[in-house]
């Protein structure tokens, strides 16, 4: 079954345990039309959450299994056990794909994106990698405040020109300041036929929740509700350097209040995903 030619994209979610389920997809469907219309679309396209949970938290199985409640979202299985499909009953539909966030030794982050495996935090970047490649999952370098630069950025830039595992990819989010110039490393990305996956990645307070979809970007695909991840897997990787992104950065204020709250978190331990 496949729908519109275009489907909208959000590569870094998070469903942390302090989103309500349907809050969760009733505001990524709000995001995914606000974009649409930014973008000048007649109408909003399906839209595809590439979820990132942290070990320890499986909310993809939750959904899948049916033992969330979803209140107006009905959540249906697909013919991949990365994925379900959510639908409301205007006929918004949202495609979640199974994720995975790894900590890795050096102090960046891997995300595993279209796998339901778990890994260990705690290995290094590159066995990372390898073994996320060897599951067929999408091995995303996600950027992050304060981790591409000194030892750890020149690290990132080997790992882009070595590419330890292909396809790889590297990742943005809407946490990003604005008013900052880009990661130099997009660029080299880039020159390498590596795509920028931009994502909202919201961070694990309520008020964070308007965040979802509110970063990504457009893949001109008819999206196959029966295998969506391997529609955008196809799609990416055809396009390896053209995807055009919607949504904003974070501002100045957001910034600093994201950051300060993230460092009171840190004090009181972590959070519960």
């Amino acid at each position: 079954m496949t729908t519109a030619s275009r489907v909208l994209v959000d590569a870094h979610v998070h469903l942390h345990d302090c989103f309500d389920v349907p809050a969760f997809l009733d505001t990524a469907a709000a995001n995914f039309a606000a974009a649409a219309r930014t973008l000048g679309l007649d109408s909003t396209p399906p839209g595809c959450l590439m979820l990132t949970e942290s070990r320890g938290v499986d909310r993809f199985a939750s959904l899948a299994g049916g033992s969330v409640a979803t209140g107006p979202w009905q959540v249906s299985p697909t013919d991949e056990r990365v994925s379900v499909i959510a639908r409301r009953h205007d006929g918004a539909a949202i495609a979640l794909v199974a994720g995975r966030q790894i900590i890795c030794r050096e102090g960046l982050e891997v995300l595993a994106l279209g796998t339901c495996a778990n890994f260990a935090d705690g290995e290094p970047i590159r066995d990372v990698l390898k073994q996320v490649g060897a599951l067929q999952a999408m091995a995303v370098m996600p950027w992050g405040v304060g981790k591409w630069h000194g030892a750890r950025g020149r690290l990132v830039a080997e790992l882009i020109r070595q590419q330890p595992v292909q396809p790889l990819y590297v990742g943005d989010n809407g946490g990003r300041l604005g008013l900052a110039p880009e990661p130099r490393l997009f660029a080299v990305a880039q020159s390498a036929q590596i795509p920028v996956l931009p994502g909202s990645d919201p961070l694990p307070f309520a008020a964070q929740l308007t965040k979802v979809a509110g970063y990504g970007f457009m893949a001109d695909a008819a999206l196959d509700q029966t295998t969506p991840f391997a529609t955008l897997r196809g799609y990416i990787d055809h396009h390896r350097a053209s995807l055009k992104r919607f949504g904003r950065l974070e501002s100045l204020a957001g910034f600093l209040r994201s950051q300060i709250a993230m460092q009171i978190q840190k004090r009181r331990g972590p959070p519960a995903s």
